[in-house]
C-alpha cells in the first residue's frame, strides 16, 4: 500500500488489515511529525512486514510510540529535515517495537547525527547508512539514560552480519563506547572522509570481507593499543579472508604494530589507488608466518615496485603478486565477486593453481 497524502495518512488508522507493505511518500512541508500508533490499528501493527518513509519534505521527527512485531524491513529515504527517532512516549524499548527488523536502510537523512537506538536489535543483520551529511557517530554514550542503558548492555549487534557506510562526510567514529559485533560477517566502507581509522575491526571474530573505498582522510587501517593488555592479546582477524582498499591517498600503513597483526584466513589482498602504503604486514615465510592462507596480492605494477620490505627474510613472495587486471577491477566495483572461485573467469591460467 502507498501512502502519498495527508490526508490518506490520517485515514490509514481505519483501513482493514491485513497490510504487508506500507510506503508513505511525498508529504507535505505540514507533516512535521508522525506517530507511529496514530496510523496503525491493532491487526496492521501485527501484519506489517514492510515499511517506507520516502520524500517526506516536512518531517522532523518519527516518534516511534508502538510495537510493530513482525516489521523485518525498514528504510528511511530523502527525510532530509528529520532529526530525531525517538522512543520518549512508548512502554517499550526498541528492542521489543522492531523485534523481528531483519533490515534497516537509511538514506539522505542529513539532520541524523546518530543511531543509538539500533544497538540492541535482536534480529538486525543489515545495516545501511548512505548520504547522511550530518552522521558524525554510529552510537553515542551520554546524554541521557536511554543511551546510557543502550550502551552500557553487555551485547550489542547481536545479528548484524552486514554493514555499510557509504557518504557519510562528518563521521568520524563508530562510537566513543566498546560496542560488539559478535556476528559481523562483511563490511563496506566508502566516501567517509572523516574517518582516520577503522581500529574497531581488527579484533571482530566473524568478519570475512573488509571493502574500504575512497576515505581520503584515513591514515592508517586500525590502531594497536590503548585498551591494556587484552587487547594485545586478542586474535585479530581471526576470519578476514577478503581485504580491499581502493582509493586512500593519505594511507601509509595498515597499522604501526604490524608485527603484532595476523591474518590467519586472508587469501585475497587487494590494494589500488594507495600509493602512499609502502609497508605491508604480511610475512609469509618463517619464522614470522603471520598470513599461511594468502594466496594473492592485487594491485598495479608501480605500487608494488615501491613497497619497502624490512629485510630479505620477509621480502616480496614473488608468487603472490598479479599485476592490475581491470576486468577484475570492475567486477570488484560493481561487487559480483563473492569468493575465491569467482576469480577464475578474469585471472591468467598461469594463477589459477596458486588460488584454489
Amino acid at each position: 500500500m502507498k501512502i502519498t497524502s495527508e490526508h490518506a495518512l490520517r485515514q490509514l488508522s481505519r483501513v482493514v488489515p491485513p497490510i504487508i507493505h506500507l510506503n508513505i511518500e511525498d508529504m507535505g512541508d505540514s507533516t512535521t511529525s508522525i506517530h507511529l500508533h496514530h496510523l496503525f490499528s491493532s491487526g496492521t501493527q501485527l501484519s506489517l512486514r514492510d515499511l517506507y518513509f520516502s520524500r517526506c519534505r516536512g518531517l522532523r521527527e518519527l516518534d516511534v510510540d508502538v510495537g510493530l512485531p513482525r516489521l523485518e524491513s525498514l528504510m528511511l529515504s530523502e527525510l532530509e529535515k528529520m532529526t530525531e527517532i525517538t522512543w520518549r512516549r512508548s512502554v517499550l524499548p526498541p528492542s521489543e517495537c522492531f523485534e523481528s527488523l531483519r533490515r534497516l536502510r537509511i538514506q539522505r537523512c542529513h539532520g541524523l547525527k546518530d543511531i543509538t537506538w539500533v544497538l540492541h536489535l535482536p534480529r538486525l543483520q543489515v545495516l545501511e547508512l548512505v548520504w547522511c551529511n550530518g552522521m558524525e557517530q554510529l552510537v553515542v554514550t551520554g546524554g541521557g539514560e536511554e543511551r546510557e542503558e543502550a550502551v552500557t548492555k553487555p551485547t550489542t549487534f547481536p545479528s548484524l552480519r552486514k554493514l555499510e557506510l557509504c557518504n557519510l562526510p562528518k563521521l568520524a567514529m563508530i562510537c566513543d563506547n566498546h560496542v560488539n559485533f559478535p556476528s559481523l560477517e562483511e563490511i563496506n566502507v566508502k566516501n567517509c572522509n572523516g574517518l582516520k581509522d577503522i581500529r574497531w575491526v581488527l579484533h571482530l571474530p566473524c568478519l570475512e570481507k573488509l571493502f574500504v573505498q575512497e576515505c581520503h582522510g584515513m591514515e592508517q587501517l586500525v590502531v594497536i593499543g590503548g585498551r591494556g593488555e587484552e587487547e594485545v592479546t586478542k586474535p585479530t582477524f581471526p576470519r578476514l579472508t577478503w581485504l580491499t582498499l581502493i582509493g586512500l591517498p593519505k594511507l601509509v600503513m595498515i597499522a604501526a604494530a604490524a608485527a603484532a597483526i595476523n591474518f590467519p584466513s586472508l587469501e585475497i589482498f587487494h590494494a589500488f589507488g594507495c600509493n602512499q602504503l609502502k609497508r605491508l604486514p604480511f610475512h609469509p615465510q618463517e619464522p614470522l608466518n603471520n598470513c599461511s592462507r594468502l594466496k594473492l596480492i592485487f594491485g598495479d605494477e608501480e605500487w608494488w615496485e615501491s613497497i619497502q620490505w624490512e629485510t630479505k627474510v620477509h621480502g616480496p613472495p614473488s608468487s603472490l603478486i598479479s599485476p592490475f587486471h581491470r576486468s577484475l577491477f570492475w567486477l570488484w566495483w560493481d561487487e559480483t565477486v563473492d569468493d575465491v572461485e569467482d576469480l577464475h573467469p578474469v585471472l591468467p591460467h598461469s594463477l589459477l593453481g596458486q588460488i584454489t
